[in-house]
């Protein structure tokens, strides 16, 4: 297919902070595409320290335009050339520590989109969703052990609503991970990861939409610094050698290593 489009946008973002305890930032956006009338968009966001050394509450709202892709327009298979922008407005609020040794951050958030771009494997096209809700909280946390070893972790909650009543693909309700890294004196790196997906559903021409299993994996590797200019990097992923897919009908390998040799010039 040929079919191309032009663009052009400006931006300007405005930040206040006092004392490093309060702030604000205030961002526009004007987007021009060639193929449709302009779009404003705009972010608006606030933090404030709750005591002098305590967290900081923060909270934001956003508006989002996103045009289809040239792809979804055009793509002879699954093209649909009356697939319309997405527009979303996006609220968050929570509570975070940045400037301590225990870092963390819980926030709460929901989205609201309009004409969300989906494929629907009933009418095999791209098609827009008239009304799609999204809420959920989501965590993260980073604790040094020792000088040498620190253990992060986070987590991510997702409730999806449709207007229609459509599932959504690739749309896990759960999804977390945890890290540990070790670091020598001489900056050598060691560390080791978990990843969790809850169940979610995928669809194909075969099966229709069906319900995924959710997967746990565990990967580690680290980095090596050999002289001042090269420094050498493995890592091995799925080391639990689980039999797992992202999507269907494309069932992901265990004990993969992966070895590079980076050189500084």
């Amino acid at each position: 297919f040929d079919i191309a489009r032009s663009m052009r946008s400006a931006f300007a973002e405005f930040a206040y902070a006092r004392d490093g305890h309060s702030g604000v930032t205030v961002g526009l956006r004007r987007d021009d595409p060639s193929s449709r009338d302009a779009y404003w968009t705009g972010r608006v966001s606030a933090h404030m320290r709750v005591s002098q050394a305590g967290p900081s509450l923060y909270a934001s709202a956003s508006n989002g335009y996103k045009l289809p892709s040239l792809y979804a327009l055009a793509y002879p298979l699954i093209a649909n050339p009356a697939l319309l922008p997405e527009r979303s407005r996006m609220f968050e609020f929570g509570l975070r520590r940045q400037d301590a040794a225990v870092q963390y951050r819980i926030g709460l958030f929901r989205a609201h989109y309009r004409d969300l771009i989906d494929f629907d494997p009933a009418l095999f096209t791209n098609v827009n969703r008239s009304r799609v809700s999204s809420r959920g909280i989501e965590g993260e946390v980073s604790l040094p052990l020792s000088p040498a070893l620190a253990l992060s972790a986070q987590a991510t909650y997702l409730d999806m609503e449709t207007g229609d009543g459509v599932v959504l693909r690739s749309r896990p309700r759960w999804l977390a991970g945890a890290r540990l890294d070790w670091t020598s004196p001489a900056g050598h790196r060691l560390w080791a990861g978990l990843r969790h997906s809850s169940r979610f559903h995928d669809s194909s021409i075969a099966t229709g939409m069906i319900g995924m299993d959710g997967f746990t994996t565990l990967d580690a590797g680290g980095d090596w610094r050999i002289g001042e200019r090269l420094r050498l990097t493995a890592a091995l992923t799925n080391l639990f050698g689980h039999a797992y897919e992202t999507s269907i009908g494309t069932p992901l390998p265990a004990n993969v290593a992966r070895v590079a040799l980076a050189m500084d010039f």
